[in-house]
C-alpha cells in the first residue's frame, strides 16, 4: 500500500515537472532563447516580484497548469526543488530543476558496470580470465558486451527519453533534444574518471596506449583535459546541438525517436560515435588524444 502511494507521488511529481517545463521552455532551441525562457517563467512565477519563489507562489502556477496535486504532493514538489531547504525557491534551483534529467544518474552507473564487468573478463594482452566457463573466447566476450548493453543499457536510456520528453508524445522536439544533449554533456564529465578507469584495459588490449602512458595519467590532468572540453563546448554549443540533432535524426522529419536515441547513447554503435562527434566531446579512445595534446604541451624539464 504504502509503495503504491510513494509510486503515484512520483508519477504527479513527474508529470508536473515535465508540464512546467514544456510550458516554460517552448521554442526555445539556442542557450540564449532557454535562457531568456527561463528568466521569463521565473519571472511569472514570483508575482510578488521580491526575487524568490514561495510555497504560496508555486501553488498557484501549478493550479493555473491545472495540476491537479494534493497539499502534501505540492510540499513534497516544493521540497525537492528547493534544494538549500530556505523555504524559497531561487532561480538557480527553478533552472536546476525543469531543464535537469536525473534519469541519467542511473544510465552513466549501469553503463559504469556494464563496462567494469567487461574489463575483468578480458586481459590487457586480450587472452580471457579463466573460471568464466561461458566465455570462450575474445569474439564470444565482445558478444557478451553487445547484448549486456542491448539488455542494461536500453531500459536506461528509455527512462531518460521518458522524462526529457516534456509534452509525453512519444517524440522529442529540437528543444527536447538540446536540453537532453546539455544534461549528457554535463554528466558525461562527472562521469569521466569512471569511463577513463574502466576503458584502460581496452585501450591496452588495442595498442592504443602503453602501461606507462595510463601511470603518467594522474587525477589533476584528467581533470585539465575534461575542463578544457567542456569549456570548447559551452562556447560552440549551439552550433554542436544543431549538428548532433542533425545526427541522430535518421529520417530528417525534425523529431527524435526512442531508437534514434538509443543508438546514440549505446557503446560501441556507430551512432554513438557520430554523436560524440558532433557534439565534440571524448569517447573513451578520444581521451588518449586529449592527454596526449596535454602532455605535449607540458614544458619539458
Amino acid at each position: 500500500m504504502g509503495n503504491g502511494t510513494s509510486a503515484g507521488q512520483d508519477d504527479v511529481a513527474t508529470a508536473a515537472t515535465k508540464k512546467l517545463a514544456s510550458s516554460a521552455l517552448q521554442g526555445a532551441v539556442t542557450k540564449a532563447q532557454s535562457e531568456q525562457a527561463m528568466i521569463s517563467a521565473f519571472k511569472s512565477f514570483d508575482s510578488d516580484g521580491n526575487g524568490t519563489i514561495s510555497k504560496k507562489e508555486f501553488s498557484a502556477v501549478l493550479a493555473k497548469l491545472n495540476m491537479k496535486m494534493t497539499p502534501r504532493q505540492v510540499e513534497m514538489l516544493f521540497e525537492a526543488v528547493d534544494k538549500d531547504q530556505d523555504g524559497l525557491i531561487e532561480f538557480e534551483e527553478l533552472c536546476c530543476w525543469l531543464c535537469d534529467t536525473p534519469c541519467f544518474s542511473r544510465y552513466f552507473d549501469e553503463l559504469g558496470k556494464v563496462l567494469r564487468e567487461y574489463s575483468e573478463k578480458i586481459r590487457p594482452n586480450g587472452t580471457i580470465v579463466k573460471g568464466d566457463a561461458a566465455i570462450k573466447n575474445a569474439e564470444s566476450v565482445n558478444q557478451w558486451l553487445a547484448k549486456e548493453l542491448e539488455r542494461r543499457i536500453r531500459p536506461a536510456v528509455k527512462e531518460v527519453f521518458h522524462q526529457a520528453d516534456k509534452d509525453s508524445n512519444g517524440i522529442l522536439t529540437e528543444e527536447e533534444g538540446v536540453l537532453l544533449f546539455s544534461n549528457y554533456a554535463h554528466n558525461l564529465a562527472k562521469h569521466a574518471d569512471t569511463i577513463i578507469e574502466i576503458s584502460q584495459t581496452a585501450w591496452l588490449e588495442h595498442g592504443k596506449w602503453d602501461k606507462k602512458s595510463f601511470k603518467k595519467l594522474a587525477r589533476p590532468n584528467l581533470q585539465q583535459i575534461v575542463s578544457t572540453q567542456m569549456a570548447d563546448y559551452e562556447t560552440h554549443i549551439d552550433a554542436r546541438h544543431r549538428e548532433a540533432f542533425n545526427v541522430i535524426d535518421k529520417n530528417k522529419d525534425g523529431h527524435l525517436i526512442l531508437d534514434e536515441v538509443v543508438q546514440c547513447l549505446t557503446p560501441g554503435t556507430y551512432r554513438y560515435r557520430e554523436f560524440h562527434r558532433a557534439l565534440q566531446l571524448y569517447t573513451p579512445e578520444g581521451f588518449k588524444e586529449a592527454f596526449d595534446a596535454v602532455m605535449a604541451a607540458k614544458p619539458k624539464k
